[in-house]
């Protein structure tokens, strides 16, 4: 996938992008200038890489319900998120729903894979796909297939088989293989790209949040989530190798099929049970299923050695308190260092044939409505009810995504999701699902990447206040602009003077707009700082090359 290279808006303040209007989604006009502007310097979006903190488009998408992609109305949904300025879109596939009628008989899952392609070809999305072998294939449960069971409770005990438990048998994971490979080699049959010449890139995810309650090869009333990595390791192993063993006729159809990029489950990760002291289940299964005893044939020793990344999803966030003055969101980061810090070990990394370290990437990130919410003392600190109006999942998105951005170990974020509900729920939600009417969130979005696509996010700048977060970023063009996003973990609105290494000059401020004209205009000080005035939702702060700031 390209990178853009577009200009920031915000210089010539007399803009829409500046003064909080939006463009309108339905007309239907394509892209924005801001979107497709010097689409150049061509890279697949998911060929994994180590590292790098450039806001893209392909950084950026949303996490879906697949009927949203299969429904008739997708021309609006499509149109309301190219708006954006995001491009990734993650969905799941069912093993169960797509491989019916016959082993083997894989029409229904073709033509849906079909139609994704022609909806990323219309408008330059790429996917995630989450292949979910979620409750085992009835095609595949048969008596016969039935050994080995499987050693559940701490006692050994195995479980009898179930229907509706999670693949656990060599037939069911030779059928899941061959439903995951057989969708890279369709797909590489039919290499698409898009309306400026980008391919219509595809990865896949294999299953979803194993370590949860989407796995579970044991009947006990209590998931072993140890039993459920052993398994799931052994269905991740017979995928990779059925994917890069895949054959066709076709030398270069069979080269893309085994060359499918693909990424370790979506991981669920509560950032308050990776504290320092706290044994924490998703790490045991992540260590579990990066162990040494995974016997192969040559080139397939380790899931390292054939995955190309990892994905996961950092909910439980942290809730403000005397461990964490710093803010609702910043256990993303917790989380990120936490996975990072397993996947890098040396000893994963050691043993790995290319010495290649796992590309992170974060397929749901999304508000429970708990996480934002007050403890009450008298609860004994339980969460209490509440309901997170629109505009502070807002913000807390844009701080989530500046603090993921900025890392230089996540390669993308998809928001957890993209609908929502009529009635405020979890998640953020881009629009409402009824009416498709865009929420704060789907301008928080639009704004963020007006400001900042193209650009690289650096490390917080350390201002002595822990409630006080600045971000400062540039752009490697040779017209380099430069600036920061901040903001003060509190709704108190606070002074802070921000260092700008003896760059002078002016500077445009902008906010998501609760109005038309929320911008102002500030400039560096005698001192060689910026003194701005910061509140909890993220300013962001461009210098601008002529001067030129318009009042609102």
């Amino acid at each position: 996938m390209t990178r853009l290279t577009s200009t920031i808006l915000c210089i010539g303040l007399s803009t829409a992008a500046c003064q909080g209007e939006s463009l309108n989604p339905s007309a239907g006009e394509g892209p924005p200038d801001w979107v497709t502007a010097e689409l150049s310097n061509a890279q697949d979006w998911f060929i994994p890489f180590a590292g790098g903190n450039k806001v893209t488009p392909a950084r950026l998408g949303y996490a879906i319900n697949g009927n949203v992609l299969e429904g008739p109305e997708i021309d609006a949904d499509a149109e309301l998120i190219v708006q954006t300025g995001a491009r990734a879109l993650r969905t799941a596939l069912f093993w169960r729903k797509l491989e019916v009628g016959s082993r083997g008989d894989y029409a229904r899952l073709d033509a849906l894979l079909d139609r994704y392609l022609e909806i990323g070809e219309r408008y330059g999305f790429s996917y995630v796909l989450q292949m979910n072998p979620g409750s085992s294939n009835p095609l595949y449960v048969a008596a016969e297939d039935n050994d080995p069971k499987v050693a559940c409770g701490a006692d050994g005990s195995t479980s009898d088989r179930l229907e509706g438990l999670s693949p656990h048998t060599t037939a069911e994971f030779a059928g899941y293989a061959d439903f995951v490979a057989h969708a890279a080699v369709h797909l590489a049959e039919r290499q698409i790209v898009d309306r400026v010449g980008r391919s219509v890139n595809i990865a896949f995810e294999i299953g979803n949040e194993p370590n949860g309650g989407f796995y579970n090869v044991c009947r006990t009333r209590e998931k072993d989530h140890l039993a459920n990595a052993e398994q799931y390791k052994l269905l991740a192993r017979a995928a990779a190798r059925a994917v890069r063993a895949a054959a066709h006729d076709d030398p270069d159809v069979q080269r893309r099929a085994r060359s499918a990029p693909l990424y370790l489950t979506g991981l669920a990760a509560g950032a308050w049970q990776w504290r320092v002291g706290r044994p924490h289940k998703a790490a045991e299964f992540l260590e579990r299923i990066l162990s040494f005893d995974f016997p192969g044939p040559a080139g397939l020793q380790n899931l390292e050695d054939v995955y190309d990344g990892l994905t996961f999803h950092p909910y439980d966030t942290f809730t403000d308190g005397p461990d964490n003055p710093t803010g609702l969101e910043v256990g993303v980061v917790d989380i990120v260092t936490a996975v990072a810090a397993i996947v890098d070990h040396p000893d994963h990394v050691a043993r790995t044939d290319s010495r290649k370290r796992l590309a992170l990437g974060v397929t749901e990130y999304g508000y429970q409505v708990h996480d934002v919410c007050d403890r009450a003392p008298e609860d004994g600190g339980n969460t209490v009810a509440c309901v997170l109006r629109d505009f502070d999942r807002a913000k807390y998105l844009q701080r989530g995504l500046t603090h993921m951005l900025a890392l230089r170990r996540v390669a993308f974020v998809t928001l957890f999701t993209w609908r929502r509900p009529d009635e405020l729920g979890q998640g953020f939600g881009m629009v409402v699902n009824s009416t498709l009417e865009p929420t704060d969130a789907w301008r928080a979005v639009q704004h963020y990447a007006r400001q900042l696509t193209g650009t690289n996010i650096g490390a917080r700048i350390d201002l002595g206040d822990p409630f006080v977060f600045v971000f400062p970023f540039r752009r490697d063009a040779p017209e380099a602009m430069s600036g920061f996003v901040a903001w003060h973990a509190r709704d108190a609105r606070v002074d802070v003077a921000i260092p700008t290494s003896g760059e002078g000059g002016e500077y445009c401020i902008s906010k998501l707009a609760r109005r038309r004209g929320d911008v102002q205009r500030v400039s560096t000080s005698p001192a060689g700082t910026l003194d701005v005035s910061l509140n909890s939702l993220p300013s962001f702060i461009i210098t601008t090359n002529d001067g030129a700031c318009d009042a609102p």
